[in-house]
This record gives C-alpha cells, sequence and structure tokens, in this order.
C-alpha cells in the first residue's frame, strides 16, 4: 500500500511539467480535475475549539483530524456523482465473478447487495448509489473503468472545492435539509445521486446521502504522527512513514444519510472493515493524471 501511494504522488507530478499532455485511459466525461494545491488538512487549534463548542463535543471527536498538516496534493480527476447501482450492474455483467453469488466469502461480511435480488438492483433505483459493497469490490470496479479509489487527501481537497479553509462542501455555513441528505433530514435512507446542489467544483454529494470509500488503510493518529514527521524534516508528503497501519480497516469520508452534522464536515473521516457491507457505505471514483512529452 505504501508503496502503491508513493508511485502515485510522484506519477501525479508530472502533470505539473509545462509541455506535457493528459494520457488517459479512462472516460472523463462524468469527471472533475482537482488541481493540485497546498493546504492546511486537519484541523489546527483554532478551528479545533470552534468545533469543540459549534458542536458541543469533546477532544475524542476530533482527535484523529488534528493537528492540521501541510500537504501538497498534485491534480487529478474525481467522479462527480457517487457510483450508482445501475453502473455497479453493468461492472457485475462484464465481470460475473464479482456478483452477489459469486464474490468469496472471505472478502464481504455476509450482506454484500443485501439489498439486491440475485444480480437486479433495486426497482426505481437505478440512479441511487450503490451501497451494501465491500471495499475489495469497489476497488474491483475502479480498476475496471481505468481508475482507482480517491486517496483521503484527495477527497478532503475535492469536497473543500476551490476554497480549501471550507469546512463543509458549500462553504462554512452550518448544515441543513437543502444542502445534504443527513439524519435531521428524516428520509432515512440514501436518495438518488445529485438530488442536491453540488460543490464549488461541480461535485455532487461531497457530504452525506452515503459516506465514500478511500484507497487509504486506516492509520491510528495520523495526523500527530505526520505532523511530528514534518516538522523534523521539514517536508510535506502526501503519505505517512510512521503511523502504524490497521490492515484491515480502511478510511470512509463525507458522512451518510444517518450521520449528524459533525460527520459531513471536509476534515472529518473514520475507519471501517474492508469486508463491511452497509446501507450508508458506497463510493466514487478518482484518477491520477499521467503526462507524456507531446
Amino acid at each position: 500500500m505504501k508503496n502503491n501511494l508513493v508511485l502515485l504522488f510522484f506519477l501525479g507530478l508530472a502533470c505539473i511539467s509545462a509541455g506535457n499532455k493528459p494520457l488517459l485511459n479512462y472516460d472523463t466525461k462524468d469527471m472533475v480535475v482537482v488541481q493540485g494545491s497546498t493546504f492546511l488538512r486537519g484541523l489546527d487549534s483554532a478551528h479545533l475549539q470552534n468545533d469543540i463548542d459549534r458542536f458541543n463535543g469533546s477532544f475524542a471527536l476530533f482527535s484523529q483530524e488534528y493537528p492540521a498538516i501541510r500537504m501538497t496534493v498534485p491534480p487529478f480527476y474525481i467522479d462527480k456523482n457517487e457510483v450508482t447501482n445501475a453502473d455497479f450492474k453493468k461492472f457485475i455483467e462484464a465481470n460475473p465473478r464479482w456478483s452477489k453469488s459469486n464474490i468469496p466469502d472471505s472478502l464481504h461480511d455476509g450482506n454484500y447487495l443485501k439489498d439486491w435480488n440475485g444480480d437486479k438492483y433495486p426497482k426505481a433505483k437505478a440512479n441511487y448509489p450503490v451501497v451494501y459493497v465491500c471495499w475489495y469490490a469497489a476497488r474491483a470496479y475502479a480498476r475496471w473503468k481505468g481508475k482507482r479509489l480517491p486517496l483521503d487527501v484527495e477527497r478532503e481537497s475535492a469536497a473543500k472545492g476551490l476554497d480549501k479553509t471550507y469546512e463543509f462542501p458549500w462553504g462554512n455555513a452550518d448544515a441543513d435539509v437543502s444542502k445534504a441528505n443527513y439524519i435531521l433530514s428524516n428520509i432515512g435512507h440514501a436518495v438518488a445521486t445529485g438530488s442536491y446542489p453540488p460543490n464549488s467544483l461541480g461535485l455532487y454529494d461531497m457530504c452525506g446521502n452515503v459516506f465514500e470509500l478511500c484507497e487509504d488503510l486506516w492509520r491510528v493518529d495520523d495526523y500527530k504522527m505526520r505532523a511530528d514527521w514534518n516538522k523534523r524534516t521539514g517536508l510535506d508528503r502526501i503519505t505517512s512513514w510512521n503511523s502504524p497501519v490497521d490492515r484491515k480497516n480502511v478510511v470512509i469520508k463525507g458522512g451518510s444519510w444517518n450521520s449528524p452534522a459533525v460527520n459531513l464536515r471536509t476534515t472529518y473521516h473514520e475507519s471501517y472493515p474492508k469486508t463491511s457491507c452497509t446501507a450508508y457505505v458506497g463510493f466514487r471514483c478518482a484518477a491520477t493524471i499521467i503526462t507524456v512529452n507531446k
């Protein structure tokens, strides 16, 4: 995993060079370019205290987002929308080994595509985000499309949109039911993708509706250890070298239909088992921009 992330970092740097053009093996029609940037990821001391007060929480709730770390992220593509049931059905038809009846038991918790009837998704839910999918299947889908799952830091950058200081995809104003599908919406399930206004990059459902799987394995106290490493070396990295990896769990971001507002923030992330399949987690794809000389 670490080697893969390092490779993505250096491949991404190539696109910054002038006089190069993108080399793409994927369809970008329904994707958005997120320009490369350097920004503060996570919460600095002032934002930490503000969020503790704003959400009446404790430090423990925000500990995995603190302290803020300066990160440089190369440009990348990301899907405008979450992957839908209709999208995933095409994947299964082309790759039967990932169907409900064929997926190995070791890759899921027994709830894989629980809401499907065999290889048929729920009636009238073609454009709803696919849920009850495990991380392994999401990665397989992304590879089939010539893409990958987004990195945690990429997902945060994309959610913030054009202004990398935003606490929510729409800005810093409080969450309300006109902006996202979350617990106060009282809907009780995911809704069709694109049902709420996009962020400033034209990305839909960057918070609420369903949590989204990231490529990253979960790392406890990653921000603290990464900040300590950056302070010692004076370098910013897209991947961590020090914090211990939890190989059974991955990162999810964005909050869902059953999440409180505090989970909708762009900096929020939590751990999630690789094999879990639930009604509140889906995914979207990203892609590295690789360039070649003209």
